[in-house]
């Protein structure tokens, strides 16, 4: 479970979906200290709860794995940011929430590259902040790759931990979002096919600590920090024909 990188210590993770279909978790409970599950899918009838959630999401539970629910936006769909969130709602309460289990906004080229980067961002950022309202006491990681941080997809998530996607590298390259404001990776997902692994970037007690968004960041983890936060434009649902609710909100 844990080893180094560059002499500093990290934690071997794996996030799975339903191309993974229901997946034999029990065998990693020694080698993995968290586990990323798709909580929700686009198919031909729009956006369901992945197939195979309900029993990974169980599944990792009774194997004693840390969790991170994900849903990858899509702000080109008829299906609004607030529409998104509820989805990924319904499915984490329909089947269990417990104390540090964590989200992810997982932002896919496949969807982003149909809208603007500023329009994708401020989806990406409104999401994340619904999801916040949603499960207070929960933190939201934000997913992506280098390519769509570097091209402004990721602006305004630096207050939530960076997922990073990066493959065929030494280390991970930590986007300007990001650097710019003294902050590095948390989770790095080193590869991309088959079996997706990811690493966390410190000990399997930096990463309980990292599951409490209510204590203060912990050495070079800087993390989102809980504190109050008001959206961009008042909040306004970026998906077009949206609504708006002027809320201010909890970033964990």
């Amino acid at each position: 479970m844990l080893d180094t990188l560059k002499g500093s210590p990290v934690v071997h993770g794996i996030d799975i979906s339903g191309e993974n279909g229901t997946f034999s978790i029990a065998p990693f409970a020694g080698e993995i200290g968290f586990i990323g599950i798709r909580a929700t899918s686009w198919s031909a009838f729009g956006l369901v709860e992945d197939p195979y959630f309900a029993a990974n999401w169980k599944n990792a539970k009774d194997a004693g794995i840390p969790r991170i629910a994900y849903h990858a936006i899509q702000p080109a769909s008829a299906v609004t940011v607030y529409e998104q969130a509820d989805a990924l709602e319904h499915a984490v309460s329909s089947h269990g929430i417990i104390p540090g289990d964590l989200f992810a906004v997982d932002l896919e080229p496949v969807y982003m590259n149909e809208v603007p980067p500023e329009v994708g961002a401020h989806f990406a950022v409104t999401f994340a902040h619904q999801v916040n309202l949603r499960f207070p006491g929960h933190r939201v990681v934000a997913y992506t790759d280098v390519d769509l941080a570097n091209r402004g997809y990721c602006a305004g998530l630096h207050v939530h931990p960076l997922w990073l996607a990066e493959y065929e590298v030494s280390a991970p390259s930590v986007p300007a979002e990001w650097a710019n404001r003294g902050k590095t990776w948390h989770i790095w997902q080193t590869t991309g096919t088959g079996l997706d692994r990811d690493l966390f970037n410190g000990t399997p007690e930096d990463y309980k600590y990292f599951t409490q968004p209510d204590l203060p960041p912990r050495s070079h983890q800087e993390g989102a920090q809980t504190g109050d936060f008001t959206d961009p434009d008042n909040h306004t649902d970026p998906t077009p024909g949206g609504s708006s609710d002027g809320s201010t909100v909890r970033v964990v």
